[in-house]
């Protein structure tokens, strides 16, 4: 069934137009503390939880700046369904560690995730999973979490591997569910870029998605077509 657009690129754009007025411009600043994300990535993150109107995935979020913004999104749309998908940043410490971050180092990343998430009182607001997005028990937990609905929000933000992620997840995912993949452009992480650009790249010629743009420093955002 057509569904239509939950928002569009236009209404993206406009919003970002003087975009350091906006009220909550100078929490989504603060955030940036936690969050290699540009902030005007974190603002739309926020305006496009506010804007789903089904269920939210996000995998990836480490130690939460992504999950702060979009928290505080469907925090002021009511609640909704969000599930947020967290393997630990490093391939052999699921749910571990990540010492060697160069800005964000952390010991216990699932810790401070849920630390972060609590400091703003927005725990309530998502269910976290741990564990790699493509293990059976977290792909199954996450259809049952989100149930008879469908995705509205998909971000993703971790090892690259979207083209997994999206077709793992692709039976939820709503006609017209907004994509939101950071490292389309990573300059120091050339293996991500390659592969999250080359995805995007050949899905949107494919049209399969449809492309926003980038955003930030490098965030790609788009539409899914199916």
């Amino acid at each position: 069934m057509k569904r239509e657009p939950t928002i569009e690129k236009e209404e993206l754009d406009a919003y970002l137009r003087g975009i350091e007025r906006h009220p909550y411009y100078a929490k989504m600043l603060a955030v940036k503390n936690i969050s290699m994300l540009h902030v005007d990535v974190l603002m739309l993150l926020r305006l496009l939880a506010r804007a789903s109107r089904q269920a939210i995935l996000e995998i990836g979020p480490y130690i939460g700046g992504s999950s702060l913004a979009i928290g505080s999104g469907v925090r002021d749309r009511g609640g909704a369904t969000y599930v947020s998908i967290e393997h630990g940043g490093v391939e052999q410490e699921i749910g571990g560690t990540y010492r060697e971050h160069p800005f964000y180092p952390s010991s216990n990343i699932v810790a401070d995730l849920n630390k972060n998430l609590a400091a703003e009182g927005l725990q309530a607001f998502v269910s976290i999973l741990v564990g790699k997005s493509d293990a059976p028990d977290v792909v199954g937990e996450a259809f049952r979490l989100i149930g008879e609905g469908k995705i509205d929000l998909l971000f993703i933000d971790a090892d690259g591997a979207v083209d997994r992620d999206v077709e793992t997840f692709a039976p939820l995912l709503a006609p017209g569910c907004v994509l939101v993949f950071d490292d389309y452009a990573a300059p120091g992480a050339e293996d991500k870029e390659h592969r999250v650009r080359a995805v995007v790249d050949a899905q949107v010629a494919a049209k399969k998605f449809e492309s926003f743009g980038v955003y930030g420093w490098g965030t790609w955002v788009g539409r899914y077509r199916g």
